[in-house]
């Protein structure tokens, strides 16, 4: 890869405008890309001679796009706004390349990839060849959550490249991502079309999970927790609708029931049925604050009768889901 030269200025000045640039960049110049609205944070796109989608979210200060479609032609795709750009991309499967001709920089995509970029990329070229599926997530952020995320004094692959030359344009290919991302990616990709906010929670709450750890330590953080672990954890706080049993659990993670039982109790000071009522809880928390009415919140999480999701949410919390309703 070339070393990047700076771009020229971008065509935005703060986070809060660059979704919106991003959805008038890509609808106007990636040869014919139409979004609906559905929400006010939330967009569903299409590309031409494609089935499937693309759509995108806006959240607080991350913007979410997933691309699950294949191509039915060869395409070349361009877009030509000098978008701010500040955020990873993770394929899972596809196999295409991209072109930054201000850059002097050509990328190759391949599956299981993760590539960063940040700056003013100027025009962006892409060719898809014909009859490729493309499933891939892209996250963007601006640059203070990432240093409230970032470990303090973390020096990571992940810090020198955002924070090192954050006014410098470059793309760069992960060497090591951490196993974990794809699996969250996956499960981004899995979930369907936000529809509800329900839906739009559990998009959201994993999105900021894949941040997570992607600005973890990776020295210290994902060798120090086996993956299987990792993995349980994130079935716990996503999965929360489900009464995961632990032989359900050691089979989905792979890994025997009695090592997973004691490897979890290590790694999170928790055991599975703790941290799976905590996950609960804490989701709870969110639909209650968000305004949604205690009788759906526990049909919603599983529980059989609303008395009894009173009990359990008052003894963890301290409070009754109905004071939340009185606020």
């Amino acid at each position: 890869m070339m070393t990047p030269k700076p771009t020229n200025t971008c065509e935005m000045s703060n986070f809060n405008s660059f979704s919106q640039l991003r959805e008038t960049g890509l609808s106007s110049n990636m040869n014919g890309i139409t979004f609906t609205h559905c929400k006010p944070n939330y967009h569903v796109g299409i590309f031409p001679h494609c089935n499937g989608y693309t759509d995108l979210y806006r959240f607080n200060r991350i913007v979410l796009f997933r691309n699950n479609y294949s191509s039915n032609t060869a395409q070349h795709l361009i877009n030509e706004k000098n978008l701010l750009n500040f955020g990873i991309n993770i394929t899972i499967k596809g196999r295409f390349d991209f072109h930054f001709p201000d850059l002097h920089t050509d990328i190759s995509v391949f599956p299981m990839q993760v590539w960063l970029r940040r700056g003013c990329l100027g025009v962006v070229e892409a060719d898809i060849p014909n009859q490729t599926i493309i499933q891939s997530v892209g996250l963007d952020f601006d640059v203070q959550l990432l240093e409230q995320l970032l470990p303090d004094k973390a020096v990571n692959e992940i810090s020198q490249f955002f924070l090192a030359s954050p006014d410098q344009a470059a793309v760069q290919i992960m060497r090591k991502p951490p196993p974990v991302l794809f699996l969250l990616a996956e499960q981004l990709l899995d979930l369907p079309h936000g529809s509800n906010e329900f839906d739009l929670l559990k998009i959201e709450s994993i999105s900021l999970n894949l941040l997570t750890h992607l600005f973890a330590d990776q020295t210290h953080h994902y060798h120090s927790v086996p993956t299987q672990i990792v993995m349980a954890q994130h079935i716990l706080d996503t999965e929360v609708i489900q009464n995961h049993t632990i032989r359900q659990l050691s089979k989905q993670v792979g890994l025997n029931e009695c090592d997973l039982k004691k490897q979890f109790k290590h790694h999170t000071g928790l055991t599975i049925a703790s941290y799976a009522k905590k996950a609960k809880m804490e989701t709870a928390l969110v639909l209650l604050s968000s305004g949604m009415r205690p009788i759906k919140v526990a049909n919603h999480l599983g529980y059989c009768n609303l008395h009894y999701f009173t009990k359990v949410f008052t003894t963890y919390h301290g409070y009754t889901p109905n004071s939340l309703m009185d606020e």
